[in-house]
């Protein structure tokens, strides 16, 4: 294989592993927000579920619960990238996104896919209830 073949063909490989942590990135962010509003306005605020009438205390959890939900639904996606990642045959990158995820529930069940989810919960829970109080991102503009 030339240098040049080489090259691109680490690119292509480059790009595909860049567009899969995009869209989980993506995907949990979308998650997250649609999350916030909505538990904003079922836990807390009733009809309007206006900002002004929510405590700083009950934004946080919002954001806190919210970013339980995108960690929930995105969790499978980060276990099957661990895979790939570790596996030095390559199997697991071959069979792609949809059909390592089928292969893992076949031989391991459903609850291998949120193996580690407590510690992720753990790590993600504070940092989302800072991230998406206004308060905190109104500070932030103005930093």
């Amino acid at each position: 294989m030339s240098p040049h073949s080489r090259w691109c063909v680490d690119l292509c490989h480059f790009s595909s592993r860049h567009v899969r942590a995009r869209a989980r990135s993506l995907s949990a962010s979308a998650i997250q927000f649609f999350a916030y509003d909505y538990l904003k306005s079922a836990l807390f605020g009733g009809e309007g579920g206006g900002q002004a009438s929510l405590t700083p205390l009950e934004r946080l959890t919002a954001g806190a619960l919210a970013g339980a939900v995108a960690q929930g639904v995105t969790h499978p996606l980060d276990v099957m990238r661990a895979r790939v990642t570790a596996d030095m045959r390559g199997t697991e990158a071959r069979l792609g996104l949809v059909g390592g995820l089928v292969r893992l529930n076949r031989r391991e069940g459903v609850a291998a896919c949120y193996r580690g989810l407590a510690p992720s919960l753990m790590g993600i829970m504070p940092y989302v209830s800072l991230v998406t109080a206004p308060e905190m991102i109104e500070l932030a503009t103005y930093l």
